[in-house]
């Protein structure tokens, strides 16, 4: 079982604010970035299947 520890551990993080999963656009979304919603699964609206891997 996959455990959330924040973006800062994925290793799909580019910058800061983008990642493989939400490379364009305004990055990745607040709510994922500030830990209210783990993003363990695909979320509506995201336009590929990347979900947080820790590095």
């Amino acid at each position: 079982m996959v455990t959330w520890k924040g973006c800062g551990y994925c290793k799909h993080l580019t910058k800061s604010s983008f990642c493989k999963a939400f490379p364009d656009g305004t990055g990745i979304p607040l709510f994922i970035a500030n830990g209210e919603i783990p993003h363990l699964q695909k979320i509506g609206g995201q336009k590929n299947d990347i979900v947080y891997e820790e590095k």
